[in-house]
């Protein structure tokens, strides 16, 4: 079964309060929870899953039942659940002992909630887990402090998800001090744990996996072997996941550290080019097309020390010969801000977002940089809806005319700086810029604005920074949809796996049938006033045409929430006690 990747898209948004009348959406169910919700997510099957202080927990979408809860399982982070590639199973690992220097792995049936399989205490603080695409396999992370078996240091640990054979054991061949780490998701004011989180995840090609971790480093999947190494710094101590992660083409690894652009043959780890080091050090994107490297460099990170993004600075953007690491050029222009960068072939053009333009440049530039176009920010209709009140339309249609061109300072003053941070490309040709306070399509082709949502925000808050948290995740995932066949034909599976597979069947199929809805929409939280009332809630925003198709209204500050687009819900977490499903229509 190929594995579906389901990309949630968090969106904040503070808006004018003349918000659009939208059609409401249908609440379906409600569930409430023992305890405090910490998050929520969909598995690929569709089912909700829900981590709470004293519990981890399975719901059915359609109907909200509670198909298991293992009250043994407390204040567990995402991270510490992962779902198997091709198998309805959850890997679960927990930290014991003094200070968490001992692990616990355990895979759960997610049809049921039973245990399939539970290591030992095994001596070692988790750092990270990762299960391997196509594969019943899954890595582990364990940081050694002490034990009278081995010397102290990171090893990675291989166990086959069904069975819970463990099928080879390695250390990780890197200095520990050399490593930096970073404090957990589910870390307490009198509890810190520490863990890869800063890190990205390895990309796997075949029976390898490239860790990114203190350089690149090549580990065949079925022996634990350790083919090659080449190290250079690839943690930032201020930002999380500051650094791309690899790209493999062909029979080259594309790496990034320490503001340097590494190529390496993914077979033998000979280095066959390294760029001059760029100033920064940050380089957080690359893009391998055509005959060059792209590579992005500085930007907005979030900080989890000061809890919001953060500029990095320099600014640019530079081009390398994929051949040999030659520099072809280098961009400069942008300022106040640095989305990443989508690359358009068919116009050689790279696109990307600053401060308060849209940017165009031409990729075949040599030397001396060209820019293909650069259009203005601006906000040519205000809410994107049929059915908005004829006040608004008049008030911000017409770039910076109306409302805007009045001189309303939360509009033109401070509160107008809104650097975006993401850009999309869409199945229609048109390229979706988000930031904390708006969203807009742009045509490359004719270089129009589509449409335009703009939202000003009375002043900084930390649904501004939830925004900027989702709209980085949806940049890096992009819109990557599989569908799962086949699943109930795989060999070697137990009588239990298979009724499982048959229990997750049925869901699968809905999805399948839902999974263009990812596509369509993206959910923006804002004060909105409807048929019902106003208050704090969600509209659906139509990405082909900027029309708002739905509203939710939650009545919370600062509510909790997510959003499974294949399957067509919305989980609301009220009061983090209480889930409220609704059906998007």
């Amino acid at each position: 079964m190929r594995r579906v990747i389901s990309c949630l898209i968090l969106l904040t948004f503070i808006t004018l309060n003349f918000s659009p009348l939208a059609m409401a959406s249908t609440e379906v169910w409600q569930q409430p929870v023992k305890d405090k919700i910490l998050w929520g997510r969909t598995t690929v099957y569709g089912t909700l899953l829900i981590g709470a202080k004293g519990s981890l927990s399975s719901y059915n979408p359609e109907t909200g039942e509670v198909m298991w809860t293992r009250e043994d399982f407390s204040n567990l982070a995402p991270y510490e659940v992962r779902e198997v590639s091709g198998y309805p199973i959850l890997i679960v690992v927990q930290s014991t002992g003094i200070a968490g220097s001992k692990s616990i792995i355990e895979a759960i049936d997610m049809g049921s909630g039973q245990t399939k399989w539970k290591t030992d205490k095994m001596f070692g603080a988790p750092l990270g887990i990762y299960t391997v695409p196509d594969k019943t396999m899954t890595i582990f992370v364990s940081n050694v402090y002490t034990d009278k078996n081995k010397d102290p240091g990171i090893y990675l640990l291989a166990f086959d998800a069904v069975t819970g054979e463990q099928k080879w054991e390695s250390p990780f061949p890197v200095n520990p001090k050399k490593i930096p780490l970073y404090v957990a998701d589910n870390s307490g004011m009198f509890s810190v744990t520490l863990d890869l989180g800063g890190y990205q995840d390895p990309v796997f090609d075949g029976n390898n996996a490239y860790f990114s971790i203190a350089g690149l480093h090549c580990v065949d999947v079925t022996t634990g072997n350790i083919l090659w190494g080449v190290e250079f710094p690839t943690a930032d101590k201020t930002y999380k996941k500051s650094y791309a992660a690899p790209i493999i083409e062909g029979d080259v690894v594309y790496a990034t550290g320490n503001g340097e652009v590494y190529a390496v043959d993914k077979n033998t780890g000979e280095v066959k080019w390294k760029s001059e080091k760029v100033r920064s050090g940050l380089i957080s994107q690359l893009i391998v097309a055509d005959e060059m490297v792209l590579a992005k460099i500085g930007g907005n990170f979030f900080s989890p020390g000061a809890k919001d993004f953060l500029l990095d600075k320099p600014l640019a953007v530079k081009s390398y010969n994929k051949t040999d690491g030659s520099a072809l050029w280098e961009y400069t222009g942008a300022s106040g801000g640095l989305t990443n960068l989508v690359y358009l072939p068919a116009l050689h053009t790279v696109m990307l977002a600053d401060a308060k333009s849209l940017i165009g440049i031409d990729s075949q530039s040599k030397g001396k940089v060209k820019e293909a176009f650069k259009t203005p920010l601006e906000f040519k209709r205000s809410i994107g809806t049929t059915d908005v009140a004829s006040a608004g339309v008049k008030a911000l249609t017409g770039g910076l005319g109306g409302l805007l061109k009045a001189g309303a300072k939360m509009a033109v003053g401070k509160e107008r700086e809104d650097p975006p941070v993401s850009i999309s490309g869409q199945d229609n040709g048109a390229v979706v810029i988000r930031g904390r306070q708006h969203i807009l399509s742009f045509a490359p082709d004719t270089k129009e604005i589509n449409w335009s949502l703009y939202y000003p925000s009375p002043g900084p808050s930390t649904l501004g920074t939830a925004l900027m948290v989702g709209v980085s995740a949806f940049a890096a995932l992009g819109y990557q949809m599989q569908y799962a066949t086949g699943q109930s034909s795989m060999s070697g599976a137990s009588q239990n796996i298979t009724s499982t597979f048959a229990r997750m069947d049925r869901y699968m199929d809905k999805r399948y049938s839902k999974s263009q809805s990812g596509q369509e929409h993206a959910f923006i939280l804002t004060k909105v006033t409807g048929e019902e009332g106003s208050g704090i809630g969600i509209l659906a925003i139509n990405l082909a045409t900027g029309n708002t198709d739905g509203e939710f209204i939650f009545n919370e500050k600062e509510p909790e929430y997510t959003v499974d687009h294949p399957g067509g819900r919305v989980y609301f977490f009220k009061g983090k006690k209480t889930i409220v499903a609704y059906d998007i229509k």
